[in-house]
């Protein structure tokens, strides 16, 4: 009961090719569990013959299950992480971003690390950097609106407004599961903003 709850979430945020498919794979489900539910009955009243031809549609009906959920969780993107791969198209160390003071103080602002666009947030003397590409759709972060969780700043997706805690990428509010790649950073000489990919605590 707890993974059809937790699957009913995530399917009333998914696109709607995506929830054709969801729909298909909660039904084979629900048809699979009848079928071993009328298996287990029958072999229990001494049919064991009819138990096992429902054990064996059971188990065709789940297999077709299975390929639905693989389907929708992987050609389709249903569940995955979107957020752009920090690791190569980052290099590791500290990166000159921008000025501290071409940031607008307590907004969001937009900023490219060669191929990879961060979202930044200037608190005074601070910033705080993201990846710009949302981990639940990839939609654009730097679009969003700024809010807070527990007095941490956090940022809330366009899209489907999952919400990520700004210090470290930790969702606070799904529907995104994988947490927002998150940087590390620094004020250099010259006012001038360096960033590092974080390692997740």
């Amino acid at each position: 009961m707890r993974a059809a709850a937790a699957g009913l979430a995530d399917w009333s945020d998914l696109h709607r090719e995506q929830q054709r498919v969801g729909v298909a794979h909660a039904a084979a489900n629900a048809s699979a569990m009848a079928l071993f539910a009328g298996s287990l009955l029958a072999r229990t009243t001494g049919r064991h013959v009819e138990g096992r031809a429902l054990a064996l549609g059971g188990l065709a009906v789940l297999t077709a299950s299975t390929y639905l959920g693989r389907h929708m969780a992987f050609p389709l993107g249903a569940g995955a992480s979107h957020a752009e791969s920090v690791s190569h198209l980052a290099p590791l160390g500290w990166h000159d971003l921008c000025r501290i003071y071409d940031l607008p103080d307590g907004r969001m602002a937009r900023r490219q690390l060669g191929y990879l666009s961060l979202v930044l947030v200037r608190q005074g003397s601070d910033v705080l950097a993201l990846a710009d590409r949302c981990a639940h759709l990839g939609g654009p972060l730097h679009q969003g609106t700024l809010t807070s969780a527990n007095d941490d700043p956090c940022v809330t997706c366009p899209w489907h407004a999952s919400t990520f805690r700004l210090t470290d990428g930790a969702v606070v509010h799904g529907p995104a599961t994988a947490r927002q790649p998150a940087f590390d950073t620094r004020i250099v000489e010259g006012g001038v903003v360096q960033v590092r990919p974080a390692h997740p605590a």
